[in-house]
């Protein structure tokens, strides 16, 4: 008797938990505000709905179900992996977690200090070892050709010492795993390569879509450019990218505007003080720089600090160029720079690019954006339509 009213209790609280799930998805949740059925709201089957409306009958603008951020943490992930192997793991056409790489890594971030990774491992870092250690013995025994040439394997399985051996299969896999690994994780165990680049290009495109003015400057910019031959392909070289002055600007404000890297705190040296701007610093104290305060500083960059505007980077003088770009602590100072920084760029150049060229962008009604933080991608959404011009 005690067993039934105990199993009563827990499937009556069950039923509860469900019915304020099921009305807090249907009045409350960002897509229960979408045109469609009621179903949509209350499952992730919206997602399909979304992707095969599209794809299929292409009859409405497209709601991105899937967060915006996530699609180009997979892009972020994919062109890491291809400078690194020349070959991308591919989670961009899978538009998924490939064999749960990503979620493994960050696994292995929290516990590498307990656990040594093995290529024989189902979980953790051993994974993406296991990828790699298969993608080396693939090349090495041109069983493979990767899809991007003079890639860091590439230069690896082509080096030789000074009487002629090259460098051991073992020693070409350590070397790999420490490139991508250094590139994807931080010192604080976060995804720190693919999570900046993702949430740059995520800050950018919703700045630029928020403003429809900047928005049809870049877009008649980039028209412009592929008419006269400045750009080709279907998605330009960096090079050229670069060479585009407004695009270049909104590149700029939207570093400027919204810091996505977070500061790392520096010690001074022990038993040496010294001074920093005139205040007295003890040895060992924290010292850090925080790119969100410098980026808004009105001393810098005038009472519109809080203000993007791209043509402020037009504007400005030769000087004064150069004074933002020597206090741009963005990518960090000294020899301790981003070495990804030119990753970062090409990312958000292309990815720039390649939106505005082929979509129009608009912002929900709802949207918000923090001033000091990234958007938050579980209640923004980004609607991407056509042009009718293509």
């Amino acid at each position: 008797m005690l067993e039934q009213i105990s199993f009563l209790r827990i499937l009556l609280s069950l039923v509860l938990i469900g019915v304020v799930i099921v009305i807090r998805r249907l009045y409350w949740h960002p897509l229960s505000k979408f045109p469609g059925p009621a179903l949509p709201a209350l499952t992730s089957f919206y997602q399909f709905y979304i992707f095969w409306t599209h794809e299929e009958g292409n009859c409405h603008p497209v709601y991105m179900a899937e967060p915006y951020i996530q699609v180009l943490w997979y892009f972020s992930f994919d062109v890491i992996t291809a400078m690194s192997m020349g070959t991308p793991v591919g989670f961009m056409d899978a538009k998924d977690d490939v064999r749960g790489l990503i979620r493994n890594m960050e696994e292995t971030a929290v516990r590498r200090r307990l656990f040594v990774s093995s290529p024989n491992d189902r979980r953790g870092l051993g994974l993406f070892m296991a990828e790699i250690r298969q993608e080396v013995q693939q090349r090495s025994a041109c069983a493979t050709e990767p899809k991007y040439e003079h890639s860091m394997l590439d230069q690896w399985l082509a080096s030789s010492s000074s009487n002629g051996q090259g460098i051991p299969q073992q020693e070409i896999e350590d070397e790999l795993l420490m490139d991508i690994h250094t590139r994807l994780t931080d010192s604080v165990s976060r995804m720190a390569g693919p999570d900046s680049i993702a949430l740059m290009a995520t800050n950018l495109i919703f700045l630029v879509a928020d403003r429809r003015p900047i928005l049809q400057r870049a877009q008649a910019e980039v028209d412009a450019a592929y008419a006269d031959g400045r750009l080709s392909g279907q998605v330009p070289t960096y090079d050229e990218c670069r060479q585009l002055p407004f695009i270049t600007a909104c590149v700029n404000e939207g570093l400027r505007f919204v810091a996505s890297t977070f500061p790392r705190r520096r010690a001074s040296p022990p038993g040496r003080p010294f001074s920093l701007n005139g205040i007295h610093v003890p040895p060992g104290t924290s010292v850090s720089s925080s790119a969100a305060m410098i980026g808004r500083h009105p001393d810098l960059y005038g009472d519109q600090a809080d203000e993007f505007l791209p043509d402020r980077w037009l504007a400005a003088s030769p000087e004064q160029l150069q004074e933002w770009a020597r206090l741009d602590v963005h990518w960090g100072v000294g020899v301790r720079k981003c070495l990804g920084k030119h990753v970062g760029l090409m990312a958000l150049y292309k990815t720039l690019v390649a939106l505005v060229r082929s979509f129009d962008l608009q912002l929900e009604e709802t949207t918000t954006i923090n001033r000091w933080s990234y958007p938050s991608s579980e209640n923004m959404l980004l609607t991407l339509r056509m042009p009718s011009a293509q």
